[in-house]
């Protein structure tokens, strides 16, 4: 079918450019780099990428959503929503220190926030946590895991500001955190006042 060979060389355009990124930077990748290393022709390539910077901001994005999509995934056999926060976390250290992240994302990723054009059309990688957290927060709500004063999407907001700083803490490619990950969980979930079967009692 059509769409499947377009499906496949958008895949391919993707991948490609990921490589490119990684071995040269944004700003050292031209378009012609692009299109030679995806093996499509000019045409093929703004069929489904009108610029560089669009393709490079995909880039970021769907490594972050395969990130997040095999993470909800591997929290996904707990039946209580509180308890698959927990285990979201778990799965996304684990992730993190296993190097799921595509080579070179990281760095894109750095390069398009400090370009002024590119910087305005790219989502924030936080945004997308605190929208699948703030989910599980209202559903814990709801089965009464969180007290009913607490606003799911703030306390979410704290969750994930709290790890990205504390990720952002760190010294060592050893730990993904700069405090043990447990110590991140029990304060988070005392701080908000999560209860979950998956921590000792404060």
């Amino acid at each position: 079918m059509v769409t499947d060979r377009g499906g496949e060389t958008r895949r391919r355009i993707l991948e490609s450019a990921r490589t490119a990124f990684a071995e040269r930077g944004y700003a050292g990748t031209s378009m012609a780099d692009l299109i030679r290393a995806a093996g499509v022709t000019k045409g093929g390539f703004y069929f489904h990428f009108a610029s560089k910077q669009e393709l490079a901001v995909e880039v970021v994005e769907s490594a972050f959503r395969r990130m997040q999509e095999r993470t909800l995934a591997a929290a996904a056999g707990h039946e209580r929503a509180a308890d698959r926060v927990v285990a979201m976390v778990r799965a996304l250290e684990a992730a993190k220190l296993a190097g799921s992240m595509p080579a070179g994302v990281d760095r894109l990723c750095q390069e398009l926030r400090a370009d002024p054009v590119a910087a305005p059309e790219m989502h924030r990688p936080s945004d997308v946590w605190v929208d699948a957290v703030a989910g599980l927060l209202a559903e814990a709500q709801s089965e009464g895991d969180l007290p009913a004063g607490v606003y799911p999407r703030d306390a979410a907001r704290f969750a994930v500001a709290a790890y990205v700083g504390l990720e952002q803490m760190t010294e060592t490619g050893q730990t993904a955190l700069a405090i043990p990950l447990g110590a991140y969980l029990q304060m988070v979930s005392t701080a908000i006042g999560l209860r979950t079967s998956l921590l000792d009692p404060a």
